[in-house]
């Protein structure tokens, strides 16, 4: 990969990574701090380290915003791929990728949906249903962004040391080596 695109995807998949955290982090200290065992009448005033549910709940739906335009930039520029993908049917080679990119969108959608449902003064019980569902797939969602993430951990650190213009082994590419071997 060119130096010129990495200064987009790396900025962009470091971005999805610290988000990802912190929509994940924000997600299970309001699921586990003030959603479980509390049928509906939470305590929105305790404090989880050091801030209580509204302040979770404003992390959380701002990373949810920046995650949401950051994986739509990602799956653009991984469009011609996905494209290739299905075209020459190599869904079963890339089924974590592909179960990771559903698994996203349906995430997002039961997670966005429950705010139109109470911007539209809609029923409570319905958008708290949606709710439960977007929490129950999130955590079938995050063993498949930690696979997803270990498996590219040496493109993290090889398109770092390419930015920071010291290659190593794994960082440079066939055609790299062949144009510094020209020079």
């Amino acid at each position: 990969m060119e130096k010129k695109s990495l200064t987009l995807s790396f900025p962009i998949n470091l971005g999805l990574l610290l988000t990802g955290f912190t929509t994940a982090f924000s997600g299970f200290v309001i699921q586990f701090a003030y959603h479980m065992g509390y049928h509906g009448h939470m305590d929105q005033i305790s404090l989880v380290l050091g801030m209580d549910y509204g302040g979770w709940s404003d992390i959380h739906k701002v990373s949810i915003v920046i995650i949401s335009l950051l994986a739509v930039v990602h799956i653009v520029l991984h469009w011609r791929w996905y494209k290739t993908v299905v075209r020459k049917r190599l869904l079963g080679k890339n089924r974590v990728v592909l179960t990771l990119t559903i698994l996203f969108v349906v995430v997002a959608l039961t997670g966005y949906i429950p705010w139109v449902i109470d911007l539209a003064g809609g029923r409570e019980e319905v958008r708290k249903g949606f709710i439960e569902v977007h929490d129950k797939l999130t955590f079938i969602l995050i063993p498949y962004l930690v696979i997803h993430v270990i498996r590219r951990m040496r493109w993290f650190i090889g398109s770092y040391r390419r930015l920071k213009g010291s290659p190593g082994k794994q960082s440079r590419s066939p055609k790299t080596r062949e144009a510094s071997l020209k020079v």
